[in-house]
């Protein structure tokens, strides 16, 4: 269910430099700390991953999508551009989770970002988001209660007509899921946009809190491992998503 339905503006360049470029994430510390755990778990079920990890450091990184150091340094890069965007372009800017797929367990091995990615673009042209910019991250989340899988991505969005959200919301009310589509107004970029590109193995089981989050509890081992294993397939930008915006090196560049 959309939670913002304001009229947008397409995306134009601001020259504002109000807001900060500095995204809030966690420490280096509390990354190298998660990788300790991850070395534990991955030993007897994923052993080559795990070695991986043991053997990553400053002067020869792993790049695996399991560490979370180079998750850190690589999420900086994207969120410090997303951070950029927001600030260089006027117009209604929102925060945006889209539902891509659901996939039971065991099964998560037949996901495929590019193709996911692909069928969400072509779905975007036919909608009527032509002229807005999409851009942020694609997450896989586990769902303890239904024991599926739920690949998504998480946006930033800019200049989206009230129109397009409203015929998407319409294509996805048959995926199954209860809340398909989100979209809020960006309000806090720093903390907001820390969430578009993330590489978790937590999941969050109970009931909503007071910060309107369920607690986090670590994956399952046997979850962990069929995950480790899936993004082992892929590169770090693989799993960075584009809508109106291309690549130029570490440089995200609207098309507008």
């Amino acid at each position: 269910m959309r939670k913002s339905c304001a009229s947008s503006n397409s995306p134009r360049r601001a020259d504002t430099t109000e807001r900060s470029d500095r995204p809030e994430l966690e420490t280096l510390e509390e990354a190298e700390a998660w990788n300790l755990k991850r070395i534990d778990e991955l030993a007897d079920r994923e052993p080559e991953i795990a070695v991986a990890l043991e053997a990553c450091c400053r002067d020869a990184r792993c790049g695996s999508l399991m560490c979370a150091v180079c998750a850190r340094r690589f999420r900086f890069g994207v969120i410090r551009e997303l951070l950029r965007i927001a600030r260089g372009y006027r117009g209604l800017h929102e925060v945006a989770v889209i539902h891509l797929e659901t996939l039971p367990v065991g099964t998560l091995a037949k996901a495929d970002i590019n193709r996911a990615h692909d069928r969400l673009r072509k779905r975007l042209h036919r909608l009527g988001f032509a002229g807005s910019i999409l851009i942020g991250g694609t997450e896989v989340a586990w769902l303890a209660r239904d024991d599926v899988w739920i690949l998504h991505v998480h946006l930033l969005a800019i200049g989206v007509p009230r129109e397009a959200w409203e015929a998407l919301e319409g294509q996805l009310a048959g995926s199954g899921r209860f809340d398909p589509l989100r979209v809020d107004e960006l309000q806090n970029p720093e903390r907001q946009l820390s969430y578009a590109l993330k590489f978790a193995t937590y999941h969050r089981p109970g009931k909503i809190g007071r910060n309107g989050r369920a607690q986090a509890y670590p994956l399952p081992p046997d979850r962990l491992a069929e995950l480790a294993t899936w993004w082992s397939r892929y590169r770090f930008k693989d799993f960075v998503f584009l809508f109106g915006a291309r690549r130029r090196g570490d440089r995200i560049v609207p098309d507008v």
